[in-house]
C-alpha cells in the first residue's frame, strides 16, 4: 500500500500482544509494585483483567491498591521519589529474555504523567485528578474495579462514582484510536481482523477493550502516532536493533495525526467507520492537514523535554521461571558498585529524570519473538509485513507438519498465530516525582538512593506470581554523604493470611473485635541486626548500646535515636496518642487469651498494628558512619519462612575495604544483652511433658481462589491421620 514505507516500518517491531487466551505467568513488577489490573479487590484473583489495560498476565498476578481500607475520607499517601535519585525497577518474566538463545526478546519501560496523560486539564475537578487516576472505592466494602465506560462524561474525576474509575490513557486517545484507520501494512498472519480501526491487531484481532488503552499502541513499538508516554528504556536481545529504537522514540521525533475539519460531512462519516486517514500522504491528498507533536499536543511544539531512551541488552533470564535474572540494568554504569545485582530478580536501576509532576505512572512492556519468521532484517530494521498475510504466510494456526515419507507420518504443533510473537504488561499505581530541593552544592556531592518494599502478605505460594516480603534494594554499597530516602508502601486488601504466612494486624475491619479473624494488612519497620545471618534485634535500647554501632548517626557522630525508633516503631504511639489511645503493655497483650485476638490487636505495637496505613516515609537519611550494617524487619522476618533482610555499606573514599562482608555473630558473640526474655516462655513445666503418640496439625491447602481463610490457624489445621485412601480424591479436611 501507499503508506508502507512509513507506517510499515514500525509494523514489524514484534511487540505483538496476545489476544484473549488466558495467559499462564508473564511479567510482574514489584518495585514499584505492579497492579497487574487489581484495584481494592480482596481476592486471590483479581476481579478484572479489562479494568485499565491488557496484561496478558495470570489473574494471580498483581498488587492490591496501596491504601488503608476505606472511601474517599481514608487517605493514604502515594509514593515519591526524588528527581536525580535511584530508583530500581524491579520485575519478574515467565519467558526469559536477554541472552537465552531460545527466543528473541525485548522489554520496553515507559512512564507517564498528568501532563501527557491530561496535558489541558480537562478531565480533573478541583484537587481531584483526571489522569493518571487508580480509581477510588466508595466505601470499605467497594473495590473500585469495574471499568471505565468509553464516554466523556465518566473520564472527568468530577463525582464520586467517576473518581471510582481508574484512567491512565484518556478518552479523547481511545476515541482517536477507534476512529482511526488502523495500519494495514503489518503481518498479521492468518488472523481475520475485524475492525477497520487501530483497535484490532494480531494479538486483538476482535479489538477488545480495555480500559481507555489503544490495542494498536500497546502491541507494537516504536509507535507511529502520538502516545502518552514518554519512554526510559528499551532492553534487548540484539544491540544491532538500538539504533531504529532511538532514533524512532517519541522522545526525540514527534509524530503525526490527521487534522479533522468542524462541518465537513466526510470527516464524520469516516470517523464512524473508523477509517480516519492514518498517514501523511492519504491526509494531504484529500486536502486536509497533517499535524507532527510529540505527545499530540501543541505545549510539546519544542520538544518533549526528555532524551532518546537508553538501549542495551537484557541479561539471561530462563524460560519457564519467575525467578532471579544473571544481572541488572543500570542507565548510570556508576551505580553497578553502589547497588550490586548479587542473584536478584529482573532490575534496571532508574535515574529519576528531572520532570517534577505530582502524579505519574511506570509502564513496563515485555515481548518475546520466534525466529520461526524474520521479523527484522540483517541491518536492524523491521522486515515483515502485510504480504506474508494470509494464505501466503507460512506461520499458521495449529498446522499438521508433515515429518516423514508415509502419509500418516506427520504431528501437530500448537501454534497460536495472535501469539507468535507476544506481548505482556504491567504499570505502577500513581507516584510522584518531587523535585530536589536541596542545596545544588549537596545535589553535586550526594546522591539520593531510595530503599523501598516489595512483596505482599502471605507464603511463597500464596503470594505467587506475586513475591514475599524484602527490601529493595536490599545491598547498598554507599559513599559516606550519600542520602537514603526510607519509603515503602504496601495495601490492608490483601487476602486473609495468617499463622506463620502472614503477621500482625490492623484486622480488617480495624477494630479489636475483628482480631480472632486473620488479617489482610501489610506492614513492615525497619530494625538494625549485629550480623546478615542473625534473626535477632541489635539493642537499641538507649544511645549508650548503639553507641559507635548504628548507621544512623547525627553531625556530631552520635546515635540518631529519633530515626532508630521511627523506623522500628513507624511513629505508632504518636498516631494513636493522637486519638487518645496509647499501645498496649505486655502484661496486657498476655491478658488476651486468644492467640490471633492478640497478634492482630490495633493497639499492638509490637507488631507494627498501630500504622495506620501501610505507608512510610522516613524521608531522606545522610549516611555518616563508615561500616557495614545489616538490617531487619521484626514484623515479617520468620526464620526458614520468610527473609526480609538487607544490608547497607558506608565508606569513606578511597576505603573500599569497609564493605566487606558482615563476619558471623559466631565469631564474635550476639549482641542480644539489652533484651529480656521472660522465663516462663523458656522452661517446659513438668506437668506438660507428654506420654502419649501425637500427630502434627497441618494447615490446609493454599487456596487459589476467594479472599483467603478467615479462620485463624487452630480451626485452619487438620489432622493427617484421618485421610483414607478412600477420600484422597476430594479435600478430606477433618476440621479441628
Amino acid at each position: 500500500m501507499a503508506r508502507a514505507g512509513a507506517v510499515a516500518a514500525a509494523a514489524a517491531i514484534a511487540l505483538l500482544l496476545a489476544l484473549v487466551a488466558p495467559a499462564v505467568a508473564d511479567v510482574y513488577m514489584h518495585n514499584p509494585r505492579g497492579s497487574n489490573d487489581r484495584n481494592c479487590e480482596r481476592n486471590v484473583n483479581r476481579n478484572n483483567g479489562n479494568r485499565m489495560f491488557d496484561s496478558q498476565n495470570n489473574a494471580k498476578g498483581g498488587y492490591a491498591c496501596p491504601r488503608a481500607v476505606g472511601g474517599p475520607d481514608v487517605t493514604t499517601p502515594k509514593m515519591y521519589y526524588y528527581a536525580g535519585s535511584k530508583l530500581p525497577i524491579e520485575w519478574t518474566a515467565q519467558h526469559g529474555c536477554g541472552t537465552n538463545p531460545k527466543e528473541h526478546c525485548e522489554l520496553v519501560l515507559q512512564y507517564a504523567c498528568e501532563d501527557t496523560l491530561d496535558p489541558d486539564g480537562k478531565f480533573r475537578f478541583q484537587e481531584h485528578v483526571g489522569a493518571p487516576r487508580d480509581g477510588i472505592p466508595r466505601g470499605a466494602e467497594d473495590d473500585a474495579t469495574d471499568t471505565i465506560p468509553a464516554d466523556a462524561e465518566s473520564a472527568v474525576a468530577n463525582t464520586i462514582e467517576t473518581r471510582r474509575f481508574g484512567m491512565h490513557e484518556n478518552i479523547d486517545f481511545y476515541d482517536d484510536c477507534r476512529t482511526r484507520r488502523r495500519n494495514t501494512g503489518l503481518f498479521t498472519a492468518d488472523q481475520n481482523l475485524r475492525r477497520n480501526d487501530a483497535r484490532a491487531t494480531r494479538q486483538n484481532p476482535n479489538g477488545n477493550r480495555n480500559g481507555l488503552e489503544c490495542p494498536e499502541e500497546r502491541d507494537y513499538y516504536p509507535y507511529w502516532h502520538p502516545t502518552p508516554w514518554r519512554d526510559i528504556a528499551v532492553l534487548v536481545s540484539h544491540v544491532d536493533r538500538c539504533d531504529f529504537f532511538r532514533d524512532n522514540s517519541q522522545n526525540v521525533r514527534a509524530y503525526g495525526h490527521c487534522v479533522e475539519k468542524e462541518g465537513d460531512a466526510n470527516v464524520q462519516q469516516r470517523l464512524n467507520q473508523g477509517t480516519w486517514y492514518n498517514n501523511r500522504n492519504d491526509c494531504e491528498a484529500a486536502g486536509y492537514t497533517w499535524q507532527e507533536l510529540h505527545f499530540g499536543h501543541p505545549k510539546f511544539a519544542a520538544g518533549s523535554g526528555s532524551p532518546a531512551p537508553d538501549c542495551q541488552q537484557g541479561y539471561f533470564g530462563r524460560i519457564n521461571h519467575l525467578g532471579n535474572a544473571a544481572g541488572t540494568n543500570y542507565d548510570d554504569p556508576a551505580d553497578a558498585a553502589k547497588i550490586p545485582h548479587n542473584h536478584n530478580a529482573n532490575r534496571y536501576v532508574w535515574t529519576i529524570p528531572n520532570t517534577p509532576n505530582k502524579n505519574c505512572v511506570l509502564r513496563m512492556r515485555y515481548n518475546i519473538s520466534t525466529a520461526d519468521y524474520p521479523a527484522w532484517d540483517l541491518d536492524g530494521n523491521p522486515a515483515f509485513n502485510a504480504s506474508h498475510n494470509g494464505e501466503v504466510t507460512k506461520i499458521q494456526q495449529d498446522p499438521y507438519v508433515q515429518i516423514g515419507p508415509e502419509e500418516d507420518e506427520f504431528v501437530s504443533l500448537a501454534l497460536n498465530t495472535n501469539q507468535y510473537g507476544r506481548t505482556f504488561q504491567d504499570r505502577s499505581y500513581v507516584f510522584e516525582i518531587r523535585a530536589d530541593t536541596r542545596a545544588r552544592a549537596l545535589q553535586e556531592s550526594s546522591t539520593i538512593y531510595n530503599l523501598n518494599v516489595r512483596g505482599k502478605r502471605g507464603n511463597i505460594v500464596q503470594t505467587y506470581p506475586a513475591v514475599e516480603y524484602d527490601f529493595v534494594p536490599n545491598d547498598l554499597n554507599l559513599a559516606e554523604g550519600d542520602m537514603i530516602h526510607f519509603q515503602w508502601t504496601g495495601s490492608d486488601y490483601n487476602p486473609r493470611r495468617g499463622c506463620n504466612n502472614g503477621e500482625g494486624g490492623p484486622p480488617d475491619p480495624n477494630t479489636p473485635s475483628a482480631g480472632n479473624d486473620n488479617s489482610r494488612a501489610d506492614r513492615s519497620n525497619l530494625i538494625e541486626m549485629t550480623a546478615m545471618d542473625m534473626n535477632f534485634p541489635r539493642d537499641i535500647t538507649s544511645a549508650a548500646a548503639l553507641a559507635d554501632k548504628t548507621m544512623f548517626v547525627d553531625e556530631n557522630g552520635l546515635p540518631d535515636m529519633d530515626t532508630v525508633m521511627q523506623l522500628a516503631f513507624l511513629n505508632q504511639k504518636e498516631a494513636l496518642a493522637a486519638t487518645g489511645r496509647r499501645c498496649l503493655t505486655e502484661e496486657e497483650l498476655e491478658a488476651i487469651q486468644n492467640h490471633n485476638q492478640r497478634e492482630n490487636h490495633p493497639q499492638n505495637c509490637a507488631k507494627i498494628n498501630a500504622a495506620f496505613t501501610p505507608y512510610m516515609d522516613a524521608g531522606l537519611k545522610t549516611m555518616r558512619k563508615e561500616g557495614a550494617f545489616a538490617y531487619f524487619s521484626s514484623r515479617n522476618n520468620n526464620f526458614s519462612n520468610r527473609d526480609q533482610t538487607g544490608r547497607i555499606c558506608v565508606s569513606k573514599p578511597g576505603n573500599a575495604a569497609a564493605c566487606g562482608p558482615l563476619d558471623s555473630p559466631e565469631a564474635r558473640g550476639i549482641d542480644n544483652t539489652g533484651y529480656v526474655v521472660s522465663g516462663d516462655r523458656l522452661v517446659a513445666l513438668a506437668d506438660d511433658l507428654l506420654t502419649e503418640e501425637t500427630v502434627a496439625l497441618n494447615e490446609k491447602d493454599n487456596d487459589s481462589t476467594g479472599d483467603g481463610e478467615r479462620e485463624d490457624c487452630e480451626e485452619m489445621a487438620y489432622d493427617v491421620a484421618t485421610i483414607t485412601a478412600g477420600a484422597a480424591g476430594g479435600p478430606a479436611l477433618a476440621m479441628l
